[in-house]
């Protein structure tokens, strides 16, 4: 399934490419390109969070920000969604909201727990993709993500702004909300699997009885072969010797009776001369 996965996914990235370089077809990707461009913000974001140049990270977020609205809006808008623009865009915000983690990190070293936290639920979500099991957000997922965005914002303003007992309220109840959405995930995904396989056997139960009962309706077709003995051999080919000689026998009185004719009629004649 995962082999099946990443084939299509290298076909849809295909067909984009051909789109790209079709001059009638380009705008079907505009959606793609606004979020492809999220692909860039590690780039950005993480040396500016390096040294400390929190304006500019801001700048970084506003920017990449603006490329996630575009891109939603516009195929929504225009008719340009597509499965490659979804996964691209769940993707890229991961992405996106990992490099925000990371950047925050250089000022609160402990927002590395949330961003393990949020690796561990990304890799149970990219691999229930790749098994084909269709990954939906849960409604402890999006209030996760709600509180853990404003996490980030209260991380980097705090350098200007006294935000202590806020951020340590916002960080433990982040941390929360991401444990019980990977648990949540982890039960759901598990439920899924577990459906999966039964579906899967039954299936398999299903062509099994449908191969038996072909084979069964072809033994009733054919004519059933009984092997015979050495003995009944011998009473079976004693019967046809017999039966050839019957025919024979019959067909030589036949022809005896055939040549006594003439003779009769000869006989009679000479009596009616004399």
């Amino acid at each position: 399934m995962i082999k099946e996965q990443l084939l299509r996914y290298l076909e849809e990235v295909k067909g984009a490419i051909q789109d790209l370089k079709t001059k009638g077809k380009r705008k079907n990707q505009i959606p793609n390109i606004l979020t492809s461009l999220r692909l860039l913000a590690p780039f950005f974001i993480l040396p500016a969070s390096f040294t400390g140049n929190v304006p500019l990270v801001l700048t970084f977020v506003g920017v990449f920000s603006v490329t996630d609205l575009l891109d939603g809006w516009i195929a929504r808008t225009f008719h340009l969604t597509s499965n490659l623009g979804r996964d691209l865009d769940a993707f890229c915000d991961k992405l996106f909201a990992g490099t925000l983690l990371l950047g925050a990190s250089f000022i609160h070293p402990m927002l590395l727990c949330n961003l393990g936290l949020e690796l561990a639920i990304t890799e149970m979500n990219v691999r229930a993709k790749l098994e084909g099991l269709e990954p939906k957000s849960l409604i402890i997922g999006k209030l996760k993500t709600f509180f853990l965005f404003s996490l980030l914002g209260v991380s980097f303003i705090s350098p200007y702004v006294s935000l202590d007992p806020l951020f340590y309220t916002m960080l433990g109840t982040t941390l929360t909300l991401q444990g019980a959405t990977a648990f949540s995930y982890q039960e759901k995904y598990k439920k899924i699997r577990k459906l999966k396989k039964k579906q899967q056997e039954v299936e398999t139960l299903c062509t099994e009885l449908a191969t038996e009962e072909e084979k069964e309706n072809e033994k009733v077709k054919e004519p059933e072969i009984h092997l015979l003995s050495p003995r009944e051999q011998k009473i079976e080919t004693l019967k046809g010797m017999k039966e050839v000689l019957t025919q024979e026998v019959l067909l030589d009185k036949t022809d005896e009776k055939e040549e006594e004719k003439p003779y009769q009629l000869e006989k009679v004649s000479s009596k009616k001369d004399s």
